[in-house]
Parts: C-alpha cells; structure tokens; sequence
C-alpha cells in the first residue's frame, strides 16, 4: 500500500500530542485549585492537544475500513499485532507501577501479582492509565469486518456517512448525559461503540464534498475551536458554581469542540502533500514505531519526572518543562522502539534460520 505521508506526519504528531496530554495531567488538577499561570499554561497546552486521541481513531477508520481481507488473516492481525502486545505491556506496567510506588520489591512479590485481575480490569472496566486505549481500539478492529460488509452490501457510501453521523451524535449525547444526569461507567472494550462515530467518520469524510474546502479553512477552524476549550476550560473552573456542565466536559474527546476540532486537523493534514525529503524520511523512521512509543511511553515519562523533580521544581517552569519534557519522552520512546525493532528483527531471522535449518 502506498504511504500517504501526510497522514503518516499527523499520526507522528499525535503520538507527541499524547505525551503532552500526559504530561499536562499531572499538573492540571492541582495548578487548577490555584488558577494561577501555572494553571493557564497547562490548560493551553492540553487544550491544543485534545484532538489526540480523536485522530488517531479518524486515522485507524480512513485506512482499515478499505478492503474486507480474509477472516483468518484478519484474526490472526488483531491477535498477533494488537491483543498479545496489549497483554504483554499491562503485565509490564503492573510491574512498573509497583517498582516505582514500593521501593525494595522482592522477585516473589512481583510473581505474587494479580496479573490476569490487571488483565481483566483493562479490558472489561475502565482502568488502565493510558493502556485504555487499546481494548476500545482492538474492539473497533473486531467491528472492522462488519462494517465493510455493512456498507458495501447493505446501506452503501451515503448510509455509511450517516451512519457515522448518527454514532458521532450518539456518543456525544452519552458524554453529556454521563456527566449531567447519571454517571455510567462502560468497560474500555464496549467504549469502542461510543468512538465508533470517528471510526466510521475517518473513511467516510474524506469521500464527501467537505474534502473541496480549502486547507487553511480546516487549519483556522482547529486553532478556533482548541482556542474556544481553552477558554471554556478556564472559565468553568474559575466559577463551577454558575454552570451545571462540568469543566472537565470539554476535555473529553467526544465533546463538541474537540470534535470539531479532530475533524478540522485530520481535514487539514488529508489536504497537504509531503514533498520536503527529510520530512518524509523522519516520518518514514518514526511511523512504523509509533505503536510502541505510544506503550512505553508512559513509563519514560514517569522516570523522566521523577528524576527532574529531585533538580527542579517543575510546576514552576511548566511553558518550557511541557513542551521540554514531552519533546524528551518523545525521542527517548522512538530510540527504544527503533532498539526494539531492530532486536525483534534479529531474532525473527535467526528463529527463521533454525526453523529451515
């Protein structure tokens, strides 16, 4: 398949974004009791950066919803490139996270583990720290087949347009009614139907007549609307007691400005063409390990800020340790997923080499 470069670089792009989110997390609440600079700083960064996640899913849509390809081969894709990873890396943070919060852990401690209840928890409730993602992910690739089916058989190219409206519209309902009415929790695996929308929207969108407007209108109307959570976001911590929304709402990524916001940068980027030679050769380097930077990530960032904190008070130079730290994480987790995949390829040769001798 041929590469489109452009989508490579916005897939590149929002790998950096999550890491901010992430970074930005570990401020946010408390810089948001103060609503100082500090606070500020966050919100901006966090808020330019919402529409990780969103595009992402948008992207994984616009390439997997394509060609319906054998089921077995299929099967064998999502087990193999999705779940077994998943599976190996929710072991390795229930390790990490008991290493670094109790110091001293002995080897018998860490066989003791509940493995298959951290197992079971990422997949069938909604823990998992950034790990979440994966088991919403793995259930929008299980739907994949049915999908393809569905609109190549049933309701064609317009049915799927609406039918990716009516999920959007559906989703964003469900966020506005969990947080105002009733709070419903949905494991990480079902949440898959609450993105579904952008799923669906990914490979549909680009099909319509949305894809005539111009570049620059897609690229004013993301800074507009992540402008807008910005100040949404201030304005509603600073005074919740006038509003029955809370702030937080507009930081979810099925909130109206986020989506528009999603949508406006995935339009944008669908739109450029990619004809710097090193940029292509960056993204080339880094698309093929972004799965892996996303999974290591966290633990690099942790370590990262619990070893600068020992030399600075972070929260005190957040408008450079945000960008700085993520910028850091970010070339940290692409040298140890390029180490890994040159390992993993070394040892695919020499199992191959045993296996035919």
């Amino acid at each position: 398949m041929k590469r489109e470069r452009n989508l490579d670089l916005l897939r590149c792009l929002s790998i950096f974004m999550v890491m901010v989110i992430h970074v930005c997390g570990l401020y946010f609440w408390s810089t948001s009791k103060l609503m100082n600079k500090a606070f500020i700083i966050t919100n901006f960064f966090d808020a330019f950066s919402r529409t990780a996640v969103p595009v992402f899913i948008l992207l994984s849509g616009y390439f997997s919803l394509n060609h319906l390809v054998t089921a077995q081969k299929y099967i064998k894709k999502i087990i193999v490139k999705f779940i077994i990873p998943t599976i190996i890396w929710i072991v390795f943070y229930h390790i990490f996270f008991k290493v670094r919060i109790e110091k001293g852990v002995s080897f018998k401690e860490l066989l003791d583990l509940d493995y298959l209840k951290g197992i079971s928890e990422v997949f069938f409730s909604n823990q998992g720290s950034h790990l979440w993602f994966m088991p919403m992910f793995i259930g929008l690739q299980i739907l994949t087949p049915l999908l393809i089916l569905l609109r190549d058989k049933l309701i064609g190219q317009r049915g799927f347009l609406l039918l990716g409206v009516a999920m959007l519209l559906a989703g964003m309902f469900f966020v506005v009614f969990r947080l105002v009415v009733k709070p419903i929790i949905i494991s990480n695996l079902t949440s898959s139907f609450i993105f579904l929308g952008y799923y669906i929207l990914g490979n549909a969108l680009p099909k319509t007549n949305l894809r005539r407007i111009k570049r620059f209108v897609w690229l004013v109307s993301f800074f507009l609307s992540s402008s807008t959570i910005f100040y949404l976001i201030h304005r509603f911590t600073a005074q919740p007691e006038l509003y029955r929304l809370p702030a937080i709402y507009f930081y979810n990524y099925l909130s109206i400005f986020v989506v528009i916001s999603s949508f406006s940068l995935f339009m944008f980027f669908y739109k450029i063409k990619i004809q710097t030679t090193w940029v292509e050769v960056v993204v080339d380097r880094i698309t093929p390990n972004v799965f892996f930077m996303y999974f290591i990530h966290n633990a690099v960032l942790l370590i990262l800020i619990d070893w600068l904190s020992k030399f600075i008070v972070i929260q005190n130079h957040l408008l450079i340790m945000i960008p700085g730290i993520a910028v850091i994480t970010f070339c940290i987790s692409f040298i140890l997923a390029e180490i890994h995949r040159v390992v993993a390829l070394k040892l695919r040769h020499v199992f191959n080499l045993k296996v035919a001798s």
